[in-house]
């Protein structure tokens, strides 16, 4: 039954660890077959596997293997008319329902696997691509051996930094390699949190590196500049401070030819005050006052010293609002929270760290990027939650960060093959 079949991945993974009796392995067309090297995994479009050795009988074999779970599939990728494929030399499949000629008019050897899998992998298997659980091995996790378990989180923690690394060089290309450019524009869109972070970077955009240069002596004037960019000082305002942010920034707009944001599209909605769009730009102004923090970025600081560039001392106005329009009882944080500036690092610092140090050739920035995940808390949230549960308690932010990656690049998408702990389920088996 075509619902008893198991996947590619799974035929892939058999492959690429030869997890199955390769001794006395019979083509179909009988001849011997002895691996000598499984070749090359393949991500890319193409045979699965490259350059591979075998031998046929009495005859070495050198080229690539293509696998699927059924021959006939290999018609029905359109194989046949992609030269591509033209030098493949073993064609291995789950079930062979179908001989596969070449183009040369050859009949492809091929390796049915159906009957060399051992039963209790193939079921293992299937409890595992089958489970509704979000994370699928939850059963099995308590029994392998945590060593595995740590280095499946470090290289996914490893594979999410490079991800937003990756994210940051194309979006550093798209700025002409201008970091300070670049880290000024993240370090905005980090300060803006989940909701506000698109309207961080049009601020950001909205406001040049050289007016806040020119203006970070002047904290009332940086202020007035970021609020009314913003849009979000009020038309009529009654209180001192923000009659002084109008005025300032009316001169502003016409000295520098300004056009504001639209104040509509800032979002107050679902989230506590302390995140509040004006509360966070209030923050950010007197940041970006500091004549350090556009180098963070490339010189090493231990995490103490780090956190210290996030002192700030906002307008007195601050320390009874958490926007423009009425004054509030609670007392609202007068610097950046521990756990918002840990968020800056791990999301912000540490990646720019890591691409600046590759881009320069400079190791101990490398270093130092993964060290800041170390030096941070572990982060609390939903899926986080989920692995402690199962008694996966990470230490710090590289762990969570690698069991974030986890999750959401292999338990959510059942890669469980290409899982350093999925593969050590399936190899007990």
């Amino acid at each position: 039954m075509k619902a008893n079949l198991p996947q590619e991945d799974f035929l892939h993974y058999l492959w690429r660890t030869q997890s199955f009796n390769t001794n006395g392995l019979i083509l179909n067309s009988g001849a011997h077959l002895i691996v000598l090297n499984q070749g090359q995994y393949n991500i890319d479009s193409g045979p699965d596997f490259k350059n591979a050795k075998i031998k046929i009988g009495q005859t070495l074999w050198y080229g690539h293997i293509e696998i699927h779970v059924k021959s006939s599939d290999w018609y029905k990728h359109h194989h046949e008319s992609d030269p591509s494929f033209y030098n493949v030399i073993l064609h291995v499949v789950y079930e062979h329902d179908c001989e596969i000629r070449l183009p040369n008019g050859e009949i492809l050897d091929t390796l049915e696997l159906k009957q060399i899998i051992h039963p209790s992998l193939l079921l293992h298997y299937y409890s595992l691509k089958q489970s509704s659980k979000a994370i699928s091995c939850y059963r099995q996790l308590s029994h392998v051996d945590r060593v595995f378990i740590k280095s499946a989180i470090h290289s996914q923690a490893i594979f999410r930094l490079e991800k937003k690394v990756s994210h940051l060089k194309g979006r550093l290309v798209q700025l002409h390699y201008d970091w300070e450019l670049l880290f000024y524009q993240e370090l905005m869109k980090a300060m803006g949190g989940r909701v506000n972070k698109e309207n961080f970077l049009t601020l950001a955009i909205k406001i040049p590196i050289l007016l806040i240069k020119k203006y970070k002596n002047q904290p009332e004037v940086l202020d007035a500049l970021f609020f009314g960019q913003s849009g979000l000082i009020p038309d009529k305002p009654t209180e001192l401070y923000v009659q002084n942010l109008k005025k300032d920034y009316s001169h502003l707009k016409k000295k520098h030819q300004l056009k504001p944001m639209d104040k509509f599209v800032w979002q107050f909605s679902k989230m506590r005050p302390s995140g509040f769009p004006t509360h966070r730009i209030a923050q950010v102004s007197r940041l970006l006052s500091s004549s350090c923090i556009f180098q963070t970025y490339h010189d090493v600081y231990s995490i103490i010293q780090l956190k210290r560039f996030f002192s700030i001392n906002l307008n007195p106005f601050w320390f009874n609002h958490f926007h423009f329009k009425k004054t509030t009882t609670s007392q609202p944080n007068k610097n950046i929270g521990e756990s918002h500036i840990e968020k800056i690092i791990i999301n912000v610092i540490s990646p720019f760290a890591y691409l600046y140090g590759k881009h320069q050739g400079l190791n101990h920035l490398i270093d130092w990027s993964l060290s800041l995940l170390e030096s941070c808390k572990s982060e609390k949230n939903r899926e986080i939650n989920q692995w402690i549960n199962l008694g996966i308690k990470p230490v710090n932010a590289l762990e969570t960060q690698g069991l974030l990656s986890l999750k959401k690049e292999l338990c959510e998408k059942g890669r469980c093959t290409e899982c350093k702990i999925g593969n050590q389920i399936l190899k007990k088996r």
